[in-house]
């Protein structure tokens, strides 16, 4: 599509709505992800520990000690990248153990794809805030570039073509559907002697029939009146 091999959003305005797009898109990502991550340890809140009367399991509790080291992790370095190495596993174990917690490699791998989902995409949101009045920012500093702007900018244009096509599609297979239907109606008519003199015949046409012989009979007193004269006038001469 010639939306995606386009390089530069056009205006301002075009901006700012990419950037709208993009911010309410990562926001029901965020939900679902912190969703998640919250099932992943159970009820923490005071309302669920206290006045529900829930409480975590072990494994939940170990959950919510894993994703505190994370989260020092993330911290410490927000641009980490998606993967943990080694050596962060091997300290995260050695912390978790001192909290009563022997926590597997594939324990801590398996929470971290949540943690740092719900991180991405919170890093993604400030980047769309900060990208707002990037339009024009950007010919002056590469901090402004946001090439996610112009991502969800050629994404909103397909989507935009998209529905354009669709709505064109959708009007043309109506108008079909009602040029077939009135043509039936027609045809139905057609063979239809009283149906035809129903559509035909009504009260405005009946009074222009009238109309059209009072006329014809007016024409015709006239003449007769006109021929009635001529007569008397050679009779007086």
């Amino acid at each position: 599509m010639s939306a995606l091999d386009d390089k530069d959003v056009p205006s301002a305005e075009q901006w700012q709505s990419a950037c709208n797009f993009m911010s309410a898109s990562l926001k029901k990502y965020i939900k679902q992800a912190e969703d998640d991550l919250n099932a992943l340890v159970g009820p923490t809140a005071f309302y669920d520990r206290w006045i529900r009367w829930k409480s975590q399991s072990h494994i939940q509790a170990e959950r919510s000690a894993v994703i505190e080291e994370f989260r020092k992790v993330l911290l410490s370095e927000p641009n980490h990248g998606n993967k943990l190495f080694m050596d962060e596993i091997i300290s995260i174990q050695r912390s978790l153990k001192s909290k009563g917690y022997n926590t597997s490699e594939e324990e801590l791998k398996y929470t971290w794809n949540f943690v740092y989902k719900l991180h991405f995409m919170r890093r993604a949101e400030e980047t769309a805030v900060k990208c707002q009045k990037g339009y024009v920012l950007r010919q002056h500093s590469h901090e402004y570039a946001c090439p996610q702007v112009e991502f969800f900018w050629r994404v909103q244009q397909v989507m935009k073509s998209s529905a354009h096509t669709l709505r064109v599609q959708i009007m043309d297979r109506e108008v079909r559907q009602v040029e077939q239907q009135v043509k039936v109606i027609l045809d139905t008519i057609a063979l239809d002697e009283a149906k035809k003199k129903e559509l035909i015949r009504g009260d405005a046409v009946d009074k222009a029939e009238q109309l059209k012989q009072v006329r014809l009979v007016q024409e015709k007193l006239d003449a007769f009146k006109e021929a009635l004269m001529k007569q008397q006038k050679r009779t007086m001469a």
